[in-house]
């Protein structure tokens, strides 16, 4: 029987809904100030040290639903993916809760997008990039000698680990796919500072429209 091992990458503050919801799986949790792609980074180290088949992170910030994540991990032990996400949906423009779930568009510097396209999907679905927030990845997809330092970002196009890893997994024939039936709860953060700052925009406008 396939052995899987969970990791939650983190900042130091876990929801502790998402302990709750990951207990059973007995999570290792991998603490690192400098950034979640060098969290990820030292997850797969720890990962190659086991002898588990299937690594599966889970991001603090996110709840997966208890009884239903373990769907996405049977897709990759049953070999039906190789790497296979749930769906942890992003805030687009405020108002319109996006799966992460991105299309390939080489017109775009990024040469991805967020797409509507995937808002009433169901079901299991290969894909061309996917969020890293709740992910199952095979072991074989890190042994692999081309997918060296995995997460490592494409600032200078914009790609962050995320996409990053999901175009180089493609470029190596492993197959990315989500599931459209397991959405979990994305409890995004807003830094204070970025607060702060749409305030003081807001404030300026006001005092110059009142000064003209």
């Amino acid at each position: 029987m396939p052995k899987i091992a969970v990791y939650v990458p983190t900042r130091g503050d876990v929801w502790h809904e998402t302990a709750a919801a990951l207990g059973a799986a007995l999570p290792t949790y991998v603490r690192c100030t400098t950034g979640v792609q060098d969290a990820r980074h030292m997850i797969v180290a720890e990962f190659l040290k086991s002898d588990a088949d299937v690594c599966v992170m889970c991001d603090d910030d996110v709840i997966p639903p208890v009884g239903l994540w373990q769907q996405v991990v049977n897709h990759v032990t049953v070999g039906r993916a190789d790497v296979c996400a749930a769906i942890c949906p992003v805030i687009l423009e405020g108002t319109v809760f996006l799966p992460n779930v991105f299309v390939r568009d080489d017109s775009l510097e990024k040469g991805y997008k967020l797409s509507l396209q995937f808002i009433m999907n169901k079901g299991l679905h290969e894909v061309d990039a996917v969020g890293t927030g709740f992910i199952a990845i095979h072991r074989r997809v890190f042994e692999d000698k081309r997918m060296k330092d995995p997460f490592k970002a494409d600032f200078i196009h914009g790609r962050g680990e995320d996409v990053q890893f999901c175009r180089r997994a493609k470029q190596a024939r492993y197959k990315v796919f989500a599931d459209f039936d397991v959405w979990c709860d994305h409890m995004v953060t807003v830094h204070a500072n970025a607060i702060a700052n749409s305030y003081m925009d807001v404030l300026n406008k006001g005092m110059g429209d009142a000064s003209e």
